[in-house]
């Protein structure tokens, strides 16, 4: 009965750790060059980040920001328009005031052959970046 008892005060002092490392792995992944890693690990970010209820999964806004920009590139690299264009709405949500996201979403409209939608989000990155 011991050894049990010890086996599962190992394993719910294991259980953060696992948890943090799978968030490390997922920032990394987020944060990289391949644009399939970035798509996974920041929607894994954002997933964790709906679903958590313990502080130490909680993403900070900024980070949120990041998270949802880096999987709007990908998804505009990848040719997946309307992905990009949704993340890249989302940033522009929480942080109305940043150039990139409409520039980002500008590219996306124009490569989605939408030249029209995307002119006023160029219009407005310039806008803030003057």
């Amino acid at each position: 009965m011991r050894r049990i008892l010890i086996g599962l005060a190992l394993a719910l002092i294991a259980l953060p750790a696992w948890a943090q490392s799978e968030a490390d792995e997922n920032w990394w992944k987020c944060n990289g060059d391949d644009p399939d890693f970035i798509i996974a690990g920041c929607s894994a970010l954002i997933q964790s980040n709906l679903n958590s209820t313990s502080n130490h999964l909680v993403n900070t806004y900024a980070n949120l920001l990041d998270e949802h920009y880096n999987r709007g590139n990908a998804y505009l690299h990848k040719g997946f328009y309307d992905q990009a264009i949704a993340d890249f709405t989302q940033v522009i949500a929480l942080e109305p005031d940043l150039a990139v996201p409409y520039n980002g979403r500008a590219w996306a409209y124009h490569l989605k052959g939408q030249d029209a939608k995307g002119l006023p989000d160029a219009n407005k990155a310039i806008a803030l970046v003057d």
